[in-house]
């Protein structure tokens, strides 16, 4: 197989499974609930019900793992790609399928902080 033969088939997969995670993205969110129950909000301890003198929750950090898996599974892919192409020159097709795992990567991102 020729190098164009397999960018044009690699690009086309790259294609394939983006449309495949839009899909999946949009139907979680047409199929997730609408309204949020108030029993989401309250502090769980042991079936407990919270005590009225409880100090208030302010600063929760819920996100915080995600963010740190989100950084160990695409951070280190790009300094990997990044450094091999130090040693091997990228083709043209290579670096764009590079541009593009960066900007989902972004993306990720940002879906995952909001």
């Amino acid at each position: 197989m020729s190098n164009s033969l397999a960018g044009i088939v690699t690009l086309i997969y790259t294609l394939v499974v983006l449309v495949l995670l839009y899909m999946t993205y949009a139907m979680s969110g047409k199929l997730a609930p609408r309204r949020k129950e108030p029993s989401k909000d309250n502090l769980y301890s042991c079936g407990e019900e919270p005590t009225p003198f409880a100090v208030p929750r302010t600063f929760t950090l819920t996100y915080f793992k995600y963010i740190l898996i989100f950084s160990l599974f695409d951070v280190v892919p790009i300094l990997v790609i990044l450094s091999v192409s130090l040693i091997h020159p990228l083709s043209i097709m290579e670096y764009l399928l590079v541009s593009l795992y960066i900007l989902v990567s972004a993306m990720a991102a940002i879906i995952i902080v909001r």
